[in-house]
């Protein structure tokens, strides 16, 4: 959710009417600038706790510089109490806090002495923000969508105080013009009827506004689209996507609004997280459009573009006709009983060196493993730097193993396992993500089938090895349960 401009009405269904957006203008035109060595740079706004949008200048005044911007509960006095942070980052580029680390969308590099504005769009209720940056000059584009607070700040519940810090001993980072406007906000996501799509495999456009996150609309091929009739122009903010099996694979996609015969792009060649089933948020600058249009460009494991929800959100209007809003969907069910399922954290085997145990706050035990950088093993299994798990299979039978894994790179994707000693096999083409999440041991010698294990009841032997440095390994599941695909942290 955005908003164009500050402590004016923002007009929604073609300026029928309008709700207000409220600024700090007592602070727009203050200027602060925190040097390296002289601490924090602090200062107060009325209390958030809902959602809104932060928008300031910043000015570093050397490439490179480590300096920090960022939003908090109380005045900040270190890096931790911080929820919210825009970067200026020691390698040249501007990034974001992400839960436990920096990341960035795409390389943005910064220059000394151009002024970058900065908006960030904060939903402090769910712990999550979206950080968008422009250049003097230049275009916005998005650092970040759907960042998680900061994660020592996952218990707060209001942000009333932004900061400014550098670091080092040279540099500086010069902050003006810093507003905040709260814009109150609704569904707009229409009944069935009014969703329609180029195709479908029997799987319809109406399941994706059902409230039920087991139906799903599926098209095959590349172009694919589902859109959304709103019935009349709305200010849309953002939209909602679920995506069927989305823990698994991702989905490539374009996001359009338009006038049912004009499209305009406000995301273009998206992924989906790959991470989880549940509806994620995806920002953009606020359009003014009847229809939404999503163009899927197929998912990493096939041709298919499936989703299960879709809510659209716009800038709160009173008198505007307003769709039944959707409840939540239905979570992903609980694993059924009568089958094995054995949770494994990576960190809690026997660990050999090379291989080491790493701590991170988005972890399932904050902590994993992952071989120290330089030590690669891609022609054979490694002697040593390893984790090896023990669980108990309760009866005999046919079983699978996940792994929940980050895989940076087609060059960090990889590792060797075996069970119970066996042959070792090659887990290559881990789906590349900077996130955490779940895939099942595939084969690289059997085109990347998935592995299935015949076990006897009783103790077994889990070994993970090194293959590639920088794949991580957080934790794993056993299970005779083949139709189960984990999600989040797991159980």
């Amino acid at each position: 959710m955005t908003t164009a401009s500050r402590s004016y009405l923002w007009a929604c269904a073609a300026s029928v009417c309008a709700a207000w957006l409220l600024a700090s203008p007592a602070s727009a035109q203050e200027c602060v600038t925190a040097a390296a060595g002289a601490g924090w740079q602090t200062r107060s706004y009325p209390l958030q706790a809902d959602i809104f949008t932060a928008d300031f200048d910043a000015t570093p005044s050397a490439s490179p510089v480590n300096a920090v911007v960022g939003l908090s509960e109380l005045a900040p006095v270190d890096f931790t109490g911080l929820a919210t942070i825009a970067r200026f980052n020691p390698s040249g580029q501007i990034d974001a806090r992400n839960g436990g680390t920096y990341a960035a969308l795409s390389p943005i590099p910064y220059a000394a002495g151009v002024p970058y504005h900065f908006r960030m769009t904060v939903d402090v209720a769910g712990k999550r923000y979206s950080l968008y940056v422009r250049p003097a000059g230049g275009s916005e584009v998005a650092v970040g969508i759907d960042y998680a607070f900061r994660s020592e700040q996952n218990g707060i519940v209001s942000l009333e105080h932004w900061g400014a810090n550098t670091g080092g001993t040279t540099g500086a980072v010069t902050i003006c013009n810093f507003t905040i406007a709260e814009g109150a906000l609704d569904e707009a996501t229409p009944a069935g009827a009014a969703v329609t799509a180029s195709t479908h495999d029997g799987n319809l456009p109406a399941n994706t506004v059902d409230d039920n996150l087991a139906t799903r609309w599926s098209g095959n091929g590349d172009g694919a689209w589902i859109q959304y009739d709103l019935g009349t122009e709305q200010a849309i903010s953002y939209v909602k996507i679920a995506v069927y099996s989305g823990n698994g694979r991702q989905n490539r996609f374009d996001l359009q609004v338009g006038d049912g015969t004009n499209w305009t792009n406000v995301l273009t060649n998206a992924l989906t997280t790959g991470t989880t089933t549940q509806l994620v948020a995806y920002d953009f600058p606020d359009q003014t459009a009847r229809f939404v249009r999503y163009v899927g460009h197929m998912s990493t494991v096939g041709t298919f573009n499936s989703l299960t929800e879709v809510e659209i959100w716009r800038t709160a209007c009173p008198s505007c006709v307003t769709p039944t809003p959707t409840p939540t969907p239905t979570a992903t069910p609980t694993p059924p009983s009568g089958f094995t399922y054995a949770w494994l954290e990576a960190e809690s085997g026997t660990v050999t060196a090379p291989m080491q145990v790493r701590p991170a706050d988005l972890a399932s035990n904050s902590a994993y493993v992952e071989v120290a950088a330089g030590n690669n093993s891609t022609g054979a299994a490694p002697s040593t730097g390893h984790t090896t798990l023990t669980f108990t299979a309760a009866t005999a039978g046919t079983y699978k193993v996940w792994g929940r894994t980050i895989a940076p790179a087609n060059t960090d994707d990889s590792f060797w396992v075996r069970m119970d000693g066996g042959t070792w096999i090659n887990w290559n083409d881990v789906v590349p993500s900077t996130l955490w999440q779940w895939g099942a041991v595939t084969n690289d010698a059997a085109g990347d089938a998935v592995v299935s294990f015949s076990l006897s009841a009783g103790s077994h032997t889990l070994t993970f090895a090194y293959r590639e440095d920088g794949a991580r390994l957080d934790r794993v599941l056993v299970t005779d349960d083949l139709a189960f695909t984990p999600s989040g942290l797991g159980q």
